[in-house]
């Protein structure tokens, strides 16, 4: 009966869902045309993007904890806050570039807001932002939600049309741009990782191709060739993500999350600016740890691992 009730319900969040993606977009609108109009200094750091050919390679690369040299691409000036003042408003895919991979546009737009206006506005995007997460999160059934989302030929991806507007309100002494690296390690039962991997092709299995299927299968067939007591683990070198460092007049220090430019609403010039530089996964090695156990991949997709010992 339950699961009766929340089929029936499941097109009434979906237009609900509809609407509160057109209040965002709206209001997001709103933002950038105030955001050029008050702007008076703005530097990003385009990132390169990842193609669909290149998604296997790069993801098969993350589960061994291999990340490529990432080159930064300063900007400034017009373009820089042409470029920040729209970046909010990216909410849809390219279907050239991978999914896998949001938009990101580290940076800063320094902006005059006398009246409060701008303040104003982006705390209400992030109003609707917060209520449309919560509004996709009840849909229960996955494959509606993703349709929520994705609809015509320019598919929007859910993380760009809910992630917060960043912005800081103190007066900045300085704001310097770094990268920020992070492992994650979950273990698993065989029971666990064998529900996890049938549970993706039930829920994400009609919407890929054949090759994803048997990727799914062969990870099966290695699964059932080892023991049921084995131990294993969800271990991941996380992708190196940019980061916002911020210092007040007073010398406070602030970090924040740097995927896309942070609004300025309290700098007024000369404030220090460190640029982001590129990513160089030579210097970011970290040693091994020399009890740390031998793991064997059983699958890059899931970066499932096998604890050898």
């Amino acid at each position: 009966m339950t699961s009766e009730v929340n089929a029936a319900a499941a097109p009434a969040q979906a237009s609900e869902l509809h609407d509160i993606i057109g209040r965002v977009e709206d209001a997001t609108a709103l933002l950038s045309t105030l955001l050029r109009r008050h702007a008076y200094d703005a530097q990003v750091f385009t990132l390169p993007r990842v193609s669909r050919d290149e998604e296997a390679a790069f993801l098969t690369n993350e589960a061994r904890g291999d990340y490529p040299y990432t080159a930064v691409t300063p900007v400034t000036g017009d373009d820089a806050i042409a470029q920040a003042a729209q970046s909010y408003g990216r909410f849809h895919g390219d279907p050239d570039l991978s999914g896998r991979f949001v938009y990101r546009l580290p940076g800063y737009i320094a902006v005059r807001d006398a009246k409060g206006e701008i303040l104003e506005t982006i705390r209400g995007v992030n109003t609707l932002r917060a209520h449309l997460e919560k509004r996709a999160l009840s849909i229960t059934d996955r494959n509606m939600r993703w349709d929520s989302f994705h609809t015509g030929k320019d598919y929007r991806i859910a993380l760009q049309c809910t992630r917060s507007v960043l912005f800081f309100d103190q007066p900045v002494y300085s704001v310097g741009f770094s990268w920020v690296q992070k492992r994650s390690s979950t273990p698993l039962s065989y029971a666990e990782v064998q529900k996890k991997i049938h549970d993706s092709i039930r829920i994400h299995g009609p919407t890929q191709n054949a090759g994803w299927h048997v990727a799914r299968e062969q990870e099966l067939e290695a699964l059932s060739k080892v023991p049921s007591t084995a131990q294993f683990v969800l271990r991941r070198t996380l992708r190196p993500r940019p980061m916002c460092n911020l210092r007040t007049q007073d010398r406070q220090a602030f970090q924040r999350d740097g995927y896309l430019p942070i609004i300025l609403l309290n700098a007024e010039p000369p404030f220090k600016v460190s640029p982001l530089k590129d990513y160089d996964p030579g210097r970011q090695k970290r040693k091994p740890r020399a009890n740390q156990a031998r793991y064997h991949l059983i699958s890059s997709y899931y970066h499932l691992y096998m604890r050898e010992r």
